[in-house]
Parts: C-alpha cells; structure tokens; sequence
C-alpha cells in the first residue's frame, strides 16, 4: 500500500482552513482519504457594502460576488501536485485542488474501499447525492432499501474511508443539523459551505460522482 500527503489552504467564510490530506492507494485505486485541519487564519475583511452590516450577511453577499476570484488567490497547495512522481498520486491532488478552487464537481478516480456488504452499499448510496446538495440519513437508508437503518446509515457514513470523493459530508440530519463527521463538523461546515458558495457564484449543475 502506498501513502501520499498533500496540505490545502481552503476559504471558508473569513478564514482559511488549512488541512493536511492522506491517501492511500494500491494498484492505481484509492483505498482512503482523510482530512485534518491543521490550521485556521483570516486572511481578508468584510466588505464595505452599505446594505450588508451584518456579518452572516455580509459574508454571505462576498461569496456569492466574489467567490471565485478569492478561491483562486487563496485556495492553494503547499506543495504543488506537479511536483509529486507518482502518477495516480498526482492526479487524486490535482483534481482535489481543482475541487477546493471550485472548478470541479465530481471526481473521476477509481476506488477501492473495504467495508462490509452494507457500509458498501451505503458508500455508493453516497455517491449518488448531487454536488451542492444534502440528504437525511433516512433518505440514504431508503435509498439502500433499508428504511430503519437510519443508525446503521449513520455508523457506516463514519466508516465512509475516503471522504471528500465519496461525499459523506452531505448527509445531515432529518432536523437539518449537521450532526456529526469524521473529521469534524466545523470540516463539514467547510465543505457544504464550498459546494454551495460554488453554486451561487456558478449556477453549477449537480453532478453524480461516477464509483464502483
């Protein structure tokens, strides 16, 4: 099995996140994929906008205005991709970058996850929920033909291996709370926040994450 890692600075409302990326891969097939933050910095100002004083709402109006052009300025990789040998490596941190700065919406990376029968059938579930949008865990358990697995759903989403590409992260709770995450919810924050900024700033279409 091999292991690469790969740090990210992210924008995530008026801070940057920075988090450190560990996969792991064998045979040109992603095994895992988990994410740390390590670091959280302010990297800009509101806007001095007059009808947005308000900081949610200030906030809210800079992503949709300005989305794309700070992700490009300060979306970036400590150690650019280009500069990893390995191929596969290489291409699993390019496309992520290109996630983090909002130029892409599904990946296309073969995948290798260990997991029972069930937690299988709920990882592809995953990836069948649009970019940009969210479902409950009961939707996920109907999707699986499981209805009362609501709780089973939710320890197999734990489970999930490869966050981000397999996207657990948009599954929330049937009260609409973000409930819990891996990684931690203030990372879930980040990335719904991400999909969803990427849209209004886009008007991306959602688009299903092709797996197994």
């Amino acid at each position: 099995m091999k292991n690469a890692v790969q740090i990210f600075s992210v924008p995530h409302g008026l801070l940057s996140r920075k988090f450190s990326i560990d996969i792991e891969y064998e045979h040109e097939e992603l095994y895992s994929l988990s994410l740390t933050q390590i670091s959280t910095t302010t990297f800009f100002s509101e806007p001095n906008t007059p009808n947005h004083t308000d900081k949610e709402k200030s906030e809210k109006f800079y992503h949709q205005q300005n989305y794309q052009q700070h992700f490009s300025k300060n979306s970036t990789q400590i150690k650019p991709a280009e500069q990893i040998k390995d191929s596969f490596a290489k291409n699993v941190f390019i496309q992520l970058g290109e996630y983090f700065m909002g130029q892409r919406t599904f990946f296309d990376i073969p995948l290798k996850p260990v997991g029972t029968p069930f937690q299988l059938r709920v990882w592809e579930a995953l990836t069948k929920i649009p970019y940009g949008q969210t479902c409950s865990y009961k939707d996920v358990a109907c999707s699986v033909n499981n209805p009362k697995a609501c709780r089973a759903v939710g320890m197999a989403n734990n489970k999930n291996p490869i966050a981000i590409v397999v996207p657990c992260h948009r599954v929330i709770g049937a009260n609409g709370k973000l409930v819990g995450y891996a990684g931690g919810v203030f990372i879930k924050s980040t990335l719904l926040d991400l999909e969803k900024n990427v849209q209004c700033s886009q008007h991306a279409s959602p688009a299903i994450l092709p797996i197994f």
